[in-house]
């Protein structure tokens, strides 16, 4: 998993051995010492981030329909977060941690 900071760290709800092991293999593999990576998957969490609030405000102003200008601002930040979380994206395990938390 990933925090917003676009480190790799274990599950919160991950076993002391699967905490253990994402440890070592993030030590041996040097996951967060790639400040250019690290960097990328900050920016991803940071968009993801920014779509869901988005989305949340435009949800807000559209309510049961009275407001019928707030769908398309809607309907583009559900798109745009479709395509950060395909799995063919640059990423996209990022910015499915970010949904996902």
């Amino acid at each position: 998993m990933f925090d917003e900071e676009g480190k790799v760290v274990p599950r919160p709800d991950a076993s002391e051995w699967e905490q253990e092991r994402v440890r070592e293999t993030v030590k041996r593999l040097k996951l967060n010492e790639h400040v250019a990576l690290t960097e990328a998957r900050r920016k991803i969490w940071q968009q993801v981030n920014g779509l869901i609030a988005d989305y949340i405000a435009a949800k807000i102003r559209y309510g049961d329909g009275a407001n019928p200008a707030a769908k398309p601002k809607i309907n583009q930040a559900l798109a745009r977060i479709d395509e950060l979380t395909d799995p063919t994206a640059e990423l996209s395990s990022v910015a499915r941690w970010c949904l996902r938390l």
